[in-house]
């Protein structure tokens, strides 16, 4: 069942776009230098942390800080990624290849796993207008985010741990970009924030979502999707643009950094399976 989350809440005026659309913008542009002050341990960003939440405390407003804290605290087993960084079109050459898959398909059912504040979901609808799509996230502040944006009567947003979510399979495409991954992993020799079991389980349960015939898209992972015991009933989509390099660190399925270098594919096509 798709639900249009949108109906309940208020829609925003053109001035809430324009300073969406502007703090969007600033976001996108500060990325590198946020993630430097948060994580680096090099002496003038740790000086300029605590200055800098307390800006991103009136940024986001009371109610955006208690829900993070808040997800963090009651979901901590079950974050992955805990930055809620996005914006609009990140990936275009893969939101591309989902258009042209299906191209001669109707009724289309797609999932967007950890969907931050819907950046994500509202690109690849601008894609495949017609499909049927749903973003799923942990964090109820992100999911609030997502419905002032007054999404279509084919695009709905739902809880992971609701019932609805739980329920929701026969996707033909999902999509799961820059969430299974822990930034504490990226200076480790040992993955121990977010492990190879963490990983596979996760992709595991959405396996069970998705249809034979259908993608999976993964992309900045800590690990190899073909490590997995999953990996068999898949085969990487021959289509340009699938496989790319990437100046990040590769656990195995021991969680031991074995290269600070990934060549890996992104789409992954479900074929028959017969055990």
């Amino acid at each position: 069942m798709l639900v249009n989350a949108g109906r309940n809440i208020f829609r925003a005026s053109p001035k809430e776009k324009t300073n969406m659309g502007f703090l969007q913008t600033i976001r996108k542009k500060t990325f590198h230098l946020r993630y430097s002050v948060m994580h680096s341990r090099k002496l003038p960003f740790i000086i300029l942390k605590p200055f800098y939440l307390i800006a991103r405390f009136f940024i986001l407003g009371f109610p955006g800080m208690q829900y993070n804290i808040f997800t963090r605290m009651k979901y901590k087993k079950h974050l992955h990624q805990w930055s809620n960084y996005t914006c609009e079109d990140r990936y275009p050459e893969l939101f591309a290849i989902c258009k042209e898959f299906f191209k001669d398909r109707e009724n289309v059912k797609i999932l967007s796993f950890g969907c931050s504040t819907g950046e994500e979901v509202y690109s690849i609808h601008s894609y495949l207008p017609k499909a049927a799509i749903i973003g799923a996230d942990i964090n109820p502040y992100n999911l609030r985010q997502c419905k002032k944006k007054k999404p279509p009567k084919n695009v709905g947003f739902m809880h992971t741990f609701s019932e609805e979510y739980r329920q929701s399979k026969d996707f033909d495409a999902i999509f799961c970009l820059v969430v299974l991954l822990n930034v504490k992993n990226r200076k480790a020799n040992v993955a121990t924030e977010f492990t190879f079991q963490q990983f596979e389980k996760q992709l595991s349960e959405l396996d069970e979502k998705l249809k034979t015939g259908g993608l999976l898209f993964i992309d900045r992972t800590d690990f190899d999707f073909m490590h997995t015991s999953i990996s068999d009933r898949y085969s990487p989509l021959d289509t340009k643009g699938n496989r790319t390099v990437t100046e990040r660190p590769l656990f195995d399925a021991n969680n031991t950094k074995i290269s600070d270098k990934q060549d890996s594919y992104r789409v992954f096509l479900k074929r028959e399976y017969s055990a």
